[in-house]
């Protein structure tokens, strides 16, 4: 059983440290992204379904709560969990140049495309952080420079779960960073 346990251990941390170095430089927009967001008076508002609702949160109070160092909270909001009443947020919460940081998972596509199709119809754009291929789900939705993927090339949930939890913490450092000169 030990054997097994290091085994699944040691291939988690190899897959999140590869996935990672592959995703520097789209880590790096999707700081930019969030500093511009919010240096230009706007918010973020995070949802994730399913376990990735987690992370969501976790990043959320990251930007709300202080990273690593003293300073002022950063306007970084957590939608509610189920599906209709994020759907109803998105629609009555953002204004423009509000940002929807999607944590996201394969395993339930069609919540994160029916909180994407919201998104869209607030001209909102987004960052989708997951195992769901670049642009999102929606085929057909227009699409603007501004929105970003962080897609995670992974084989399984703990993996998903493991890149994305060192996505966003690695996001809350870069922004205090930015934003605040605190080393990373």
């Amino acid at each position: 059983m030990d054997e097994q346990l290091v085994a699944f251990l040691r291939d988690l941390i190899e897959t999140r440290n590869t996935q990672l170095e592959k995703l520097i430089p789209r880590i790096s927009a999707a700081a930019q992204t969030c500093v511009a967001t919010l240096t230009g008076d706007s918010r973020i508002f995070c949802w994730g379904n399913l376990d990735c609702y987690n992370i969501a949160n976790i990043f959320s109070r990251q930007l709300l709560h202080q990273y690593r160092i003293e300073r002022p909270a950063l306007p970084c909001l957590i939608l509610e969990r189920e599906l209709e009443q994020a759907n109803r947020q998105i629609k009555a919460l953002p204004r423009p140049g509000d940002l929807l940081l999607l944590f996201c998972s394969s395993e339930d596509s069609e919540s994160v495309q029916k909180i994407q199709q919201a998104a869209s119809e607030r001209n909102l754009k987004w960052l989708t952080i997951g195992d769901i291929a670049p642009r999102g789900l929606i085929a057909d939705a227009p699409t603007s420079t501004d929105d970003l993927a962080i897609y995670l090339d992974v084989g399984h949930k703990a993996q998903v779960l493991d890149s994305q939890l060192a996505i966003a913490l690695s996001l809350a450092g870069l922004i205090d960073h930015l934003l605040f000169g605190s080393e990373l």
